[in-house]
């Protein structure tokens, strides 16, 4: 199993790298008095701009289609779902579930929904079903013919 896979079986707030790096961070934490949010804290953001090519991703070759973008393309923590909305406009969403830090899937074509807690989202990131209190995290993105840029 890799570092970035949960757990089978378990309904866990936390993948195994989340895990580790949050018993890091409390332990360095409780030797300097300090305390840190763990899963379910606030979201984080991408690092760096994020460069796709249209061509690696067929399906947002046409308004409506939706890709998703790995942590591996991507470096973001979570995967990123695109959405082409219009002839040049795209939405980034991103993966994490507010309530948890579980990974959206694709529910059918019309929205999202979160595995571990049944949480749901639109199309556009909107929450339409609790517990997640948030929409999902939105990047702004800019298209430069053929290449998409999600921006940190």
């Amino acid at each position: 199993m890799s570092a970035d896979e949960k757990l089978p079986g378990k309904c866990l707030a936390c993948n195994r790298r989340q895990a580790i790096k949050l018993g890091a961070m409390g332990a360095a934490g409780l030797a300097m008095g300090a305390t840190f949010t763990g899963c379910g804290g606030e979201p984080s953001g991408l690092e760096q701009d994020v460069v796709l090519s249209l061509a690696d991703y067929p399906a947002l070759g046409e308004v409506g289609g939706i890709a998703n973008v790995p942590s591996s393309a991507s470096g973001f923590e979570f995967e990123i779902w695109v959405i082409r909305q219009g002839e040049e406009d795209y939405l980034a969403l991103s993966s994490e579930c507010n309530h948890a830090s579980c990974e959206v899937d694709l529910d059918g074509s019309d929205g999202f929904e979160c595995p571990c807690h049944g949480s749901k989202f639109d199309l556009d990131g909107t929450k339409t079903k609790g517990p997640a209190t948030a929409d999902l995290r939105a990047f702004d993105t800019q298209l430069d013919g053929e290449t998409l840029t999600l921006k940190a």
